[in-house]
């Protein structure tokens, strides 16, 4: 069985099993994970003078996560699992990675385990966080990591990690038959962060009401007012935390979703557009430096739009990255944590509320709310996302009076960006700008 599973993961990603204080041979050290001559900074090496004789043994009375030389955010020392491994995602194409079941799905060849991985308590909290311990970790050029499964997931290297191609926690592409990005709240989590739910109609002659945007680092947008005779009333934004932290770790919020119709029936069911999901989460902790040339993107997804006469759906906020290492964190690529777009409400006819557009993943621009629904745009227009430097999701429109339209839902607010180390040098792109600061 263990034969098995190493010739799996052999087939589907590079996996190194040099173990903690395993000897090395008496010629030229490769490093773990290493492709370049000695001390040339690849991952797993770490930079110091390179000798032929063997590694000197770790500090036996150090737990696991207290070999990185700082304390790691969010996790017990004790619980992170022995990183005896390099990890290096390298084939072209996407991985899926499930953080509830740490099962890996490759581009190409059979699933496999996260090596090094456990599903543990975080610190000071009841939430569950996929802790994968590994001896370096690499995402190679071309190369998309795809996070799925409810848990945030962490990182945990005890040498150098390179980000050079995509790692993707956002809510972009998630159905309801696919699981939640890692690290996303549920509504229940999110308290007042999640936007609320706009209101139905009380008359055949109203429109529901907008959901609400849901909030992190940046507040939601109020949804819009649906429009006629017993209209339903907005969903009201989510409200972003006093305290700026992401310790514990934790994803985005959702909008909320719109109002229905008051002529809904199993036959027509005319339900207000659905709330987009938050951004989830993801930490990598490093020992020695941390380079991100490629992108991490943690984006909230966009609201659904209405059905006639319904309200739409507020976009989700984006969710969070902590990244932290023990001498420089580079990021010349892009780090994303953008909200998505509320969807328009649904017109007084036939028209149905056009989709808020998803968190980007690649820039600062701002997701769109949905363009307006129906003849003369009865249904409202949704919210824009936030992105960048504006933190706020916009407010969706009311309906469009003397109309039975439903109102627009809000955008979702950013998310939040946290860099920790001795050096954080300014470079890339970091939308929103990042929260610094040392060990």
């Amino acid at each position: 069985m263990a034969l098995a599973l190493l010739v799996t993961l052999g087939a589907s990603c590079s996996f190194d099993s040099k173990g903690l204080g395993s000897p090395r041979d008496a010629g030229p050290d490769s490093g773990v994970g290493d492709s370049g001559p000695p001390g040339d900074g690849g991952p797993g090496d770490d930079g110091g003078p390179q000798d032929a004789g063997p590694d000197a043994a770790p500090d036996a009375q150090l737990c696991p996560g207290d070999q990185l030389g700082f304390t790691i955010s969010n996790v017990e020392p004790c619980v992170v699992p022995v990183g005896a491994t390099a990890l290096n995602f390298n084939q072209p194409g996407s991985y899926l990675v499930n953080t509830l079941s740490g099962a890996v799905a490759p581009p190409m060849g059979a699933s496999f385990l996260l090596p090094g991985s456990v599903l543990v308590q975080q610190t000071g909290s009841t939430e569950m966080v996929r802790v994968v311990s590994v001896s370096s970790f690499a995402v190679t050029a071309g190369t998309r990591v795809r996070v799925i499964g409810g848990p945030p997931l962490v990182i945990v290297s005890r040498g150098d990690v390179l980000v050079a191609g995509t790692i993707d926690a956002s809510a972009n592409e998630i159905e309801p038959a696919t699981p939640v990005p890692g690290g996303a709240l549920e509504r229940g989590a999110c308290g007042p962060r999640a936007g609320n739910d706009g209101r139905d109609s009380t008359d055949s002659q109203g429109g529901g009401g907008g959901g609400g945007g849901g909030a992190f680092q940046g507040a939601g947008g109020d949804g819009g007012d649906g429009a006629g005779q017993g209209r339903g009333a907005k969903g009201p934004k989510g409200v972003k935390p006093t305290a700026l932290t992401l310790i514990p770790l934790r994803g985005g919020c959702p909008g909320g979703n719109g109002g229905s119709d008051n002529e809904a029936s199993a036959t027509d069911p005319a339900i207000g557009g659905e709330a987009g999901l938050g951004g989830g989460a993801i930490q990598i902790s490093a020992g020695n430096v941390l380079t991100v040339s490629g992108g991490i993107s943690v984006s909230g997804a966009g609201g659904g739009g209405g059905d006639v006469h319904s309200g739409g759906g507020g976009g989700g906020s984006g969710g969070g990255i902590l990244l932290e290492a023990k001498v420089e964190i580079r990021t010349p690529g892009i780090l994303v944590a953008a909200g998505g777009g509320g969807s328009s409400g649904g017109g007084s006819t036939s028209a149905q509320g056009a989709p808020g557009g998803d968190g980007h993943d690649d820039d600062g621009v701002a997701a769109s709310g949905g363009d307006c629904g129906g003849i003369n745009c009865a249904g409202g227009r949704g919210g824009g996302g936030g992105a960048g430097l504006l933190f706020d999701g916009a407010p969706g429109v009311d309906a469009f009076m003397n109309t039975s339209g439903g109102g627009g839902g809000g955008g979702g607010g950013v998310g939040l960006i946290q860099l920790r180390s001795a050096s954080v040098p300014l470079m890339g792109m970091r939308h929103p700008p990042a929260i610094t600061g040392g060990l």
